[in-house]
């Protein structure tokens, strides 16, 4: 025997839409010098993976149907004829599937609390393969699934109240291609706001002052779902301040550098509530500037350091209530008015910082370098 020839043909043909009935039609052509019949094994082959195998004694064709096509039935599929240890394996015919059914969304409550779950389940109708199935809320993506049966489950969570339009698609990936569905029809979901609030209270409520003692109060309010635990976070900026449960609070020197705003979160189960509260700080007295006179000096001379703070506020600060001294303080110096210092050059180039203080609050100037000139001979 000889195997002359091997084809693998599409009907009714390479391309076809959704639903249709295709049949793959392998022919081989095998010479044989005698009547008795020779045992065939045939393979079919998608995209390199065995699908179907068959053996069989008869010369006719071998068929093998795909019944109401799918797009996951594309790809490239080969022929291969086995007889004793002879084989021939055809050539590669392209089937190419046109159409998804649209998918369908369904959810199991239509109606729920802040925190309270969603079920959501997206099918996509008769359709077969690998799938990526997509869930949105209001046209955003918030869910991905890959899965490799027909419908999928998604659980949602909701971090505002109101109403939410809920759709689903997916697309079937038949490598090196992927295919994608249409839109399903959306679903609404209504989320109701529970009757508990997080509470955020600072004293004083007004006039603050650099220097003043803060109080903030965390604690929630009209809780009716004691069962559930409940955590509350207090914080200034990025600074996690405290951490409790029903109450939470904090003392701290307010300063004006700081961020000024402060934020309660509540946390219990999926519900989320946070309450801002910005506080404006007035400064007790502006950062010093130092300054020297003369502009230039010779070394073992004296000269007049003035640090002074261009603003502070004056309904708050007694006369000599705001201090300025040098830093450092070792090399030799005369104040006898606050912030002016006579000081004596030193031989060398030397740094000085001015500090300004008044009710603990503390700011430094921009450091000074003197650099004294030598006397001429």
């Amino acid at each position: 025997f000889k195997i002359r020839d091997i084809t693998l043909s599409i009907e009714p043909a390479p391309d076809v839409t959704r639903d249709t009935n295709v049949t793959l039609r392998c022919q081989a052509i095998v010479s044989s010098s005698g009547p008795e019949a020779l045992s065939r094994e045939y393979r079919i082959y998608k995209d390199g993976n065995t699908i179907y195998s068959k053996n069989t004694s008869t010369s006719e064709d071998l068929l093998y149907p795909l019944s109401e096509a799918r797009v996951s039935n594309s790809g490239k599929y080969k022929c291969k004829i086995s007889i004793e240890q002879e084989d021939m394996t055809s050539g590669a015919e392209k089937l190419t599937v046109a159409g998804l059914s649209k998918p369908l969304v369904h959810i199991n409550k239509g109606v729920v609390s802040e925190g309270e779950e969603v079920t959501a389940t997206c099918t996509a109708p008769g359709e077969t393969g690998s799938f990526f199935f997509y869930f949105y809320e209001d046209s955003k993506e918030i869910q991905e699934k890959q899965v490799n049966v027909n419908q999928v489950e998604a659980r949602l969570h909701f971090s505002s109240t109101g109403n939410h339009t809920i759709h689903c698609g997916y697309t079937v990936l038949v490598t090196p291609e992927s295919f994608k569905s249409k839109e399903s029809l959306s679903v609404t979901v209504s989320v109701n706001e529970l009757p508990i609030v997080a509470v955020l209270e600072i004293f004083p409520k007004s006039k603050i002052y650099e220097g003043d003692k803060l109080h903030i109060f965390c604690s929630v309010k009209n809780d009716q779902r004691s069962s559930e635990s409940i955590n509350l976070y207090l914080s200034q900026g990025s600074q996690l301040l405290s951490i409790g449960y029903s109450k939470v609070n904090h003392s701290m020197v307010a300063l004006a550098k700081d961020p000024g705003e402060f934020e309660c979160r509540l946390e219990m189960g999926n519900v989320r509530k946070i309450y801002t509260k910005a506080v404006s700080v007035t400064e007790l007295f502006s950062v010093p500037t130092l300054t020297m006179y003369p502009a230039e000096v010779f070394q073992r001379e004296y000269m007049t350091l003035n640090c002074r703070s261009e603003s502070s506020a004056s309904e708050r600060l007694g006369k000599d209530e705001l201090t300025y001294t040098l830093d450092p303080t070792e090399s030799p110096l005369n104040s006898k008015v606050n912030g002016v210092f006579s000081v004596k050059a030193l031989l060398y180039d030397f740094n000085y910082t001015c500090v300004a203080k008044a009710k603990e609050i503390v700011k430094r100037s921009e450091t000074l370098t003197v650099r004294p000139k030598g006397k001429l001979t």
